[in-house]
This record gives C-alpha cells, structure tokens and sequence, in this order.
C-alpha cells in the first residue's frame, strides 16, 4: 500500500477521482473538443455516425462501459477505426 506525506493533502475521494478518473463522462464536451485528421472532419459521415451511437448510449453504458457497449468507451479510438464500427467508409 502506498504511503507518505503527500497522500494526507487529498481525502479518500479525491485520491480516487485522480487515479480512476471521472465516473461521469462529458460527451458532449468531447465532440466540441475533438481534432479530426486523416481527412476526417466533424462533418464526415462516419464522424457524425459515430457520435450519433455514442449519444445515444444510455447515462450507465456512458459511465461504466460493458461488453454491451462500444469496444473501450473509456479510450475512445481514432476515426478510422469509428467507421468498422458504424459501417463509413
């Protein structure tokens, strides 16, 4: 178990949120964020394809990803491998 001075800065939930991340995901500050290369840009088919399944995933699916649900939701992909997913070209 990890010990030392600087853990007694954070309390339990603050140490948790830094090492397993938010368990609520802003998707929608994800696509206004998002940097498309390769060709890509928001408005390619498989982009918007994407997004489109994405948003639709229920609030649960969106925090805690299954197999149910998109291949590693947590690390979302590179645009090239979207459109196997959602059938772009």
């Amino acid at each position: 178990m990890c010990d030392g001075p600087v853990l007694q800065l954070f309390r339990p939930e603050e140490l948790e949120l830094l090492v397993c991340g938010s368990p609520n995901l802003d998707f929608e500050a994800l696509e206004r964020s998002t940097h498309y290369d390769d060709g890509y840009t928001k408005d390619s088919e498989t982009i918007q394809r994407f997004w489109r399944v994405v948003h639709a995933l229920c609030e649960q699916d969106k925090a805690t990803p299954s197999a149910r649900s998109l291949p590693a939701l947590s690390q979302l992909p590179s645009p090239r491998l979207v459109k196997d997913w959602v059938g772009g070209s």
